[in-house]
């Protein structure tokens, strides 16, 4: 399915109850904090009943009680924050691309995402603890224009379909300012791997700034994402999270992992099961404490496009339909981002930095170097360092 729609699932405290019936969510969340809680999967208070879906092809639902318990906790669904998005309803994810709140579906640390055998768009969530969920399509098209980033080099027609705003409406502004793709790979991404460190925070941001550092595959046309994610927002610091964009209009993201350190070695990687067509283990850990952000994917169709990329949300403003005349770069780590050892199998070849509506170097005087194999470095890097 193309990249157009997405929906929403959270994470409640032991002996909260919750419904996880796919469909539209209703909750509430007050407070800024509380907002951008939500975007990390804290849910409302007002929570509805419990509910389970069976695995059959019917998805039927009946009332039941702490369904998702795992790891001590109780996986609650709920509505996201109306204050993430211009009319309320849309937020941002990575991929530069706004989901309806309805559509982020948040779920444990090691759930495995499936079709589903004989629903069309329906999928199957399999959670570490035995239980599964039937996921129903989103129902909410994604507000136009579409802004998730295609390679610089795509079809003329790709780049219509996907659309390239940097103005994504409420005086909101989502951009890629450094971005490489690899060469499309000859046949199947095996494996894809690399260390990100985290930066030092920004020195200002606003409460709906966020900033997502990640490697990414994509089928050769785009249609599907897998990304372990480094996102951060000043009210929640930094943090990681794997994301399965977009099965059935549904953007799929594991619960996340926080606390990190600054500097903190994040070794993240997609790598493809040996046995299975198209599944894929992606995951982001932690190296100070060992715990994982993990999602496993089948039927992403054949990945063969790896991505890196830093983009941001707000952190630009005044922004037309290509670029950006103000960029606040205050609110940019004021440490490097830095990714090293990359490594994919089969081997690519890693493009020149591209950017979207604004550029690190050119807006903010960052500098960005590339240490490539076609220079003579392997394992390979990307460094991108702030003025001093």
């Amino acid at each position: 399915s193309k990249i157009e729609r997405a929906t929403k699932v959270g994470v409640g405290g032991a002996g909260q109850n919750m419904q996880i019936c796919a469909g539209p969510m209703r909750g509430a969340i007050a407070g800024l904090a509380a907002l951008v809680a939500f975007q990390e999967a804290a849910w409302s208070n007002a929570a509805a009943p419990l509910q389970s879906c069976d695995s059959s092809s019917s998805g039927a639902c009946s009332t039941q009680e702490n369904l998702l318990i795992q790891k001590a906790r109780t996986h609650q669904t709920g509505s996201a924050s109306k204050a993430h998005s211009p009319d309320g309803h849309f937020i941002q994810t990575p991929f530069s691309t706004l989901a309806h709140r309805d559509c982020v579906v948040v779920v444990p640390s090691g759930t495995h995402r499936m079709a589903h055998p004989s629903l069309l768009d329906h999928h199957i969530l399999k959670f570490a603890n035995g239980t599964n969920r039937t996921l129903e399509p989103c129902k909410f098209a994604m507000p136009p224009p579409y802004t998730y980033h295609v390679p610089p080099d795509a079809s003329t027609g790709d780049q219509s379909a996907a659309g390239s705003s940097c103005d994504i409406g409420g005086g909101q502004a989502s951009s890629g300012p450094l971005a490489s793709y690899g060469s499309t790979l000859s046949s199947t991404l095996q494996s894809f791997t690399a260390n990100v460190y985290v930066p030092e925070d920004p020195i200002a941001a606003a409460g709906n700034s966020w900033l997502y550092w990640w490697i990414g595959s994509l089928p050769k046309d785009y249609s599907h994402v897998l990304q372990p994610v480094l996102g951060y927002n000043k009210a929640i610091g930094w943090e990681i999270s794997s994301w399965d964009c977009c099965p059935g209009g549904n953007m799929i993201r594991s619960e996340a992992v926080k606390g990190l350190r600054t500097h903190e070695k994040i070794p993240m990687r997609i790598v493809a099961d040996p046995w299975v067509r198209d599944q894929y283990k992606v995951e982001a850990c932690s190296s100070a404490t060992g715990a994982c952000a993990t999602l496993t994917a089948t039927n992403t169709g054949s990945q063969l496009v790896p991505l890196i990329q830093f983009e941001t949300y707000n952190v630009a403003n005044q922004c037309g339909s290509s670029s950006c005349s103000s960029v606040r770069c205050n609110f940019l780590p004021t440490s490097a981002l830095a990714i090293d050892n990359i490594q994919v199998s089969p081997p690519t070849t890693w493009q020149p930095i591209s950017t979207r509506c604004w550029s690190l170097a050119n807006n903010c005087g960052w500098r960005v170097d590339m240490y490539t194999k076609d220079k003579g470095y392997q394992p390979e890097a990307i460094w991108a360092s702030p003025p001093r």
